[in-house]
């Protein structure tokens, strides 16, 4: 059953929110602190702060924090482990179905299995430090004072979710740069097309063929890999922390079961990959609730920044004997 802060099942979802604009403002942050190294920590607080703090203050805050982290290693040891994975209801049952069913979900998630499931937002192993809050109220502003489940089910799982404003610039003769206020920008496939699925009136010849270069958005769910026994959330991170903190602490949330180091490392983020063990070996990793404990986190005011995505291409003509 889906947990909200008040029944509000028959509540009309709202419209959403207008796209985040280009703009030079400051985003605020939420940084974890007080996990090896200190080195990254003091690095990031020192260098990507607005008016930071001094060092000798930054080193002893992380000196606290890491005895919270050791202490937590043997006090809840385990709290990651055996996480529950709960059943949908009601009239999220239609929502999920649509969402398995739809061709660019099922595309995204064709390697391993997958279910939708409600899974208990605290014990979800994070793997990043930081956190944008300024995205997190953005979240909470979308979601009003009562949600309610089918409101929850959309925000954790927006197919129709509208997307950041795209900038597109040739950079060069065989370059593009694509730049979006949204992290999720990326570069998502290749095809080839045949010459009847485009417009080729400006073209300077007759088209035999067409490769399209697919820069875009991922299907942006609340996505968790089921690994090792503990569920590591690898997107949707913003949402979590915003429903945390509205009070909710069940959410819905695609499950990717992974059972091989081989899928592993196939599908899983960077950061879990090359830190397996700070993730799925220690006793007690990052977690969700993290975020909300005062004495593991330092709030920090950051310049805004961009996802820029450059793609390019290169032509390469040449004479070959033909082989009988």
């Amino acid at each position: 059953m889906l947990q909200a802060v008040q029944k509000t099942d028959s509540q009309s979802i709202p419209k959403r929110a207008a796209p985040r604009p280009f703009d030079g403002a400051e985003d605020e942050v939420l940084y974890l602190i007080g996990r090896p190294p200190m080195g990254e920590d003091l690095g990031f607080l020192n260098s990507q702060a607005i008016d930071p703090p001094d060092i000798r203050e930054l080193a002893d805050d992380w000196r606290a924090a890491n005895d919270v982290v050791n202490d937590l290693q043997t006090r809840e040891a385990g709290f990651a482990d055996n996480p529950t994975l709960g059943e949908l209801s009601g009239d999220v049952l239609e929502a999920r179905d649509r969402l398995l069913s739809d061709e660019g979900f099922r595309r995204s998630m064709e390697v391993v299995p997958i279910d939708v499931k409600m899974v208990e937002l605290d014990r979800l192993v994070v793997p990043q430090k930081h956190i944008n809050l300024n995205n997190v109220r953005h979240i909470q502003k979308e979601l009003g004072s009562f949600p309610g489940p089918r409101q929850i089910f959309d925000i954790c799982m927006p197919l129709e979710h509208p997307r950041d404003s795209v900038r597109c610039l040739r950079a060069s003769a065989d370059s593009f740069v694509f730049a979006s206020p949204s992290h999720d920008l990326r570069f998502l496939d290749v095809f080839l097309l045949d010459p009847s699925q485009i417009e080729s009136e400006q073209t300077r010849g007759v088209v035999a063929s067409v490769i399209g270069l697919m820069v875009g958005y991922s299907c942006n769910c609340l996505t968790a890999m089921h690994v090792q026994n503990r569920l590591v959330l690898i997107n949707g991170t913003h949402r979590a922390l915003a429903l945390r903190e509205m009070g909710l602490t069940h959410a819905p949330c695609v499950i990717q079961t992974v059972r091989r180091a081989e899928e592993l490392a196939l599908i899983g983020p960077r950061e879990l990959t090359r830190n397996t063990s700070e993730f799925l070996g220690i006793p007690r990793p990052i977690v969700l609730k993290d975020f909300l404990d005062p004495r593991l986190h330092r709030k920090v005011r950051v310049s805004r920044r961009m996802r820029q995505v450059k793609v390019s291409f290169s032509v390469d003509n040449m004479d070959a004997p033909v082989v009988e």
